[in-house]
């Protein structure tokens, strides 16, 4: 085929028989088929040509000196961007990268300051300012790297750069610290905070190394960015082999990849095979065949590969994809708070939102109970000799009150405390916590369990009203949740480790050398004659 197709945008390239995969093997691209790209030195991105509708716009503000100008622009292109690649590894938190990078951040910074004076001279407040995280030791010490300060003579108080350290031009200093650079440690950044927030970040995940086994981590500390980046491009050069499927995939329904590492040493199963008929295979080989098929494990590793780009292929191109129908099952797993940016509610007219809407919340829901709860916890202060309940109510724009009833350190007596939140971080990670752990007592049913016939769980459940049947129709949902995602797993691949073989230790029986019996070495003091050949 000498004809080479027509493109709008971007530069076509055009792929040998021998070439592999641009998408990194995590997409195949057939003979003949065109398919965009987003590249760039940070990640890859398939892109998927949607037609745009003739009603819609694209609205740009600009604002200069304090005056918005408004541009309307029509949408000549749109595309939807798949899943991206990623093509360098983020780094972990207190790594060599992160110190690099710091140190160049702040040389860059005091060289540019330096640059702009007529004498090459800086001071330490307008370095300070720019850098409020670090106090002014920490950045005295990273000064006197390539500075020194003047303590007499013209220019006292300041610091110049060393004699033997030529300043470096703007384009050197580029050099020194990229956009990617900055890029990657921002991502770190973020990441980190996230991890704080939520209280699940752990000291032992701040190494930059494969030290700390996957099993030792939670969930949350396996999705942070420098493991994922880094499980990624380690199966892209076959160090490593990725679960695919499951927790990790960014759309939730099987249409994406999952970063998540998986042991080479796990057996891979296709969609529909069973954990025990695998095992009963593996027990009638014969004793001098493998029990773990490369070949096989690497067919069935590509095969989910292709039948997940499959699935998000004809997602991405479909211009009206159906919608995917929700059950009872999972209205408390649908998003009930309010995003305190939400410009479609009551923070676009400039009011605060001072209580949660009531047409927002699902009946019966989570947020639901909980505002049960809270009007009736004021009446359970005589039963109970310590509450623990937060009753908390959705922020305004200045922060979020968090109400608690705690015990006097001096009276013993229940007392109201309250606290206001100011970070817009801890507040979202705070409601995004509280849902999961009321989620978890509503799908447990230990919150409302009154089988004791009576205590406080049993006036618990009066006061949020709940009954029987409302217990059954979360014990469905929380069934209906387990069955669905076990119908998911039966059309994907999974994974198991196998068990270790049960051959039996071979008893070391020792003879001595010196009186010819058995069970004890020459070395041993209850030797008979061992102080005949070791006199004291």
């Amino acid at each position: 085929d000498q004809a080479f197709p027509k493109v709008d945008l971007g530069e076509l390239f055009i792929l040998d028989v021998a070439d592999i995969s641009p998408f990194l093997n995590f997409g195949n691209i057939e003979p003949g088929q065109v398919v965009p790209a987003l590249y760039n030195n940070m990640f890859r991105a398939p892109l998927f040509p949607q037609k745009a509708r003739q009603t819609d716009f694209l609205v740009v503000k600009h604002v200069a000196k304090g005056e918005s100008t408004w541009y309307v622009r029509n949408i000549r292109y749109q595309y939807v961007v798949g899943q991206t690649y990623p093509l360098q590894e983020v780094p972990a938190p207190h790594s060599r990268k992160v110190t690099t990078t710091v140190k160049h951040r702040l040389q860059v910074a005091a060289y540019r300051i330096m640059n702009r004076n007529q004498f090459n001279l800086l001071q330490m407040a307008k370095l300070s300012r720019l850098f409020p995280e670090y106090s002014e030791l920490q950045i005295r010490q990273r000064l006197k790297e390539f500075c020194e300060y003047m303590r007499k003579g013209l220019g006292a108080g300041y610091w110049r750069p060393k004699s033997s350290i030529p300043i470096p031009n703007e384009d050197n200093l580029r050099k020194m610290l990229t956009p990617e650079m900055l890029c990657l440690y921002e991502s770190m950044r973020v990441c980190q905070q996230q991890l704080h927030d939520a209280g699940k970040l752990n000291e032992s995940t701040e190494d930059d190394g494969d030290d700390v086994g996957d099993s030792k981590l939670s969930i949350e500390e396996l999705l942070a960015t420098w493991n994922l980046t880094r499980n990624f491009i380690n199966a892209t050069q076959g160090k490593a082999m990725l679960k695919l499927y499951g927790e990790g995939d960014p759309t939730g329904c099987g249409e994406g990849f999952s970063f998540v590492r998986v042991s080479m040493k796990d057996i891979f199963l296709r969609a529909g095979e069973s954990v025990e008929e695998k095992l009963a295979e593996i027990e009638a080989r014969p004793k001098s065949a493998h029990r773990y098929n490369v070949a096989e494990q690497q067919q069935i590793y590509k095969e989910e590969i292709t039948c997940i780009w499959n699935k998000q292929f004809k997602t991405l191109m479909n211009p009206a994809p159906e919608p995917k129908p929700v059950t009872d099952a999972y209205l408390d797993e649908n998003i009930i708070v309010p995003e305190i940016n939400d410009v479609f509610g009551d923070s676009a007219t400039g009011q605060g939102v001072s209580a949660c809407n009531p047409k927002r919340i699902v009946a019966d829901s989570a947020m639901d109970v909980s505002q049960k709860m809270a009007r009736g916890v004021a009446t359970l202060q005589q039963q109970q000799m310590t509450t623990a309940h937060a009753n908390f109510i959705q922020p305004n724009r200045k922060g979020l009150v968090i109400r608690r009833a705690v015990k006097s350190p001096y009276t013993g007596e229940l007392m109201w405390r309250t606290e206001v939140v100011r970070d817009q971080a801890v507040i979202q990670a705070y409601l995004r916590q509280r849902r999961i752990i009321e989620n978890k007592a509503h799908s447990n049913g230990d919150l409302f369990d009154n089988e004791d016939g009576g205590g406080s769980g049993g006036l618990l459940a009066d006061i949020a009203g709940e009954t029987q049947e409302h217990l059954a129709r979360l014990r469905w949902a929380k069934e209906r949740r387990e069955t669905d995602a076990q119908d998911h797993r039966k059309s994907h691949m999974t994974t198991f480790s196998l068990p270790q073989p049960n051959k039996p230790k071979k008893k070391v029986v020792r003879r001595c050398g010196n009186c010819q019996q058995w069970g004890h070495m020459k070395t041993n003091k209850k030797c008979p004659r061992y102080y005949e050949f070791n006199p004291v």
